[in-house]
């Protein structure tokens, strides 16, 4: 318990409470000190920085959960502050109204970098996860679909063929188109590929076959060299499957996310 020096008052925020007697009625009543004042303004910065860093740090669960502030400040008046959680852009962001057959994505790593940022949920915020060891750049837009479950515990990830590079963290429409097929580490690794649904310049790619032989070629190469100056990587390239395929993937990992955060 902490006790805030204010006369014929008292506070409470959450777990901690302030409380200071009452003067006897038969006492005079006495200015409050400019220094109290000044404690009192620290304190509550104090407080404000506190409710900050236990919303960012959150030790896991408290990310996930609201941290309430109540003020009393005498025995009939009563006012209660809600502070909501950061946005999860992994559990909050919908899939989309349209999904499968168009998704939000969200981006990480961008088109033309070597650079890998990742989302972290439990920050929240974007990180920068590696630079890729080998000489080799993303062919496209690299994020993932909201709300859904992949074989690697982490959401489905999409490659965006996107006309100019967005920045880590974007939210935009993705019309999926295919599936590149690959196992990382002997574990399910597979690619939605998708293009921006508002792009006029990509209405003609309805399916993987219409994007160009020269372009699947790129994204393949890419996927199968990316790791080969990290030690102990293990990929393995399947290759391409059609847009059924890559709609029916979305459709179940979505229902996995359901079924897991139940």
């Amino acid at each position: 318990m902490y006790t805030l020096l204010k006369y014929n008052e008292s506070y409470t925020f959450g777990p901690l409470e302030r409380v200071m007697p009452k003067k006897a009625d038969d006492e005079p009543t006495k200015k409050t000190p400019a220094s109290s004042s000044t404690h009192r303004r620290t304190f509550l910065t104090g407080v404000g920085t506190l409710a900050g860093v236990a919303g960012l740090s959150g030790h896991g669960a408290a990310v996930n959960e609201r941290a309430d502030v109540s003020m009393s400040q005498d025995d009939d008046t009563t006012t209660s502050c809600t502070e909501p959680r950061p946005f999860n852009l992994v559990t909050d962001l919908p899939i989309g109204d349209d999904a499968p057959e168009t998704v939000h994505a969200v981006t990480e790593a961008q088109m033309g970098t070597r650079k890998k940022y990742e989302y972290r949920p439990e920050i929240p915020g974007m990180i920068l996860d590696r630079m890729l060891a080998s000489e080799v750049r993303y062919p496209g837009d690299y994020g993932f679909i909201p709300q859904t479950g992949s074989g690697d515990g982490d959401p489905l990830d999409v490659l965006i063929l996107a006309e100019e590079t967005l920045f880590p963290g974007c939210i935009l429409d993705v019309r999926p188109v295919g599936v590149f097929r690959m196992l990382d580490d002997g574990e399910t690794d597979d690619k939605i590929v998708g293009v921006p649904a508002d792009d006029p310049r990509f209405d003609h790619v309805e399916k993987i076959d219409d994007v160009t032989a020269q372009k699947r070629d790129e994204i393949a190469e890419f996927f199968r060299t990316y790791k080969n100056l990290e030690a102990d990587a293990d990929i393995e390239i399947g290759g391409y499957e059609p847009k059924g395929k890559a709609l029916r993937m979305i459709e179940e990992a979505a229902r996995e996310f359901e079924r897991t955060n139940e």
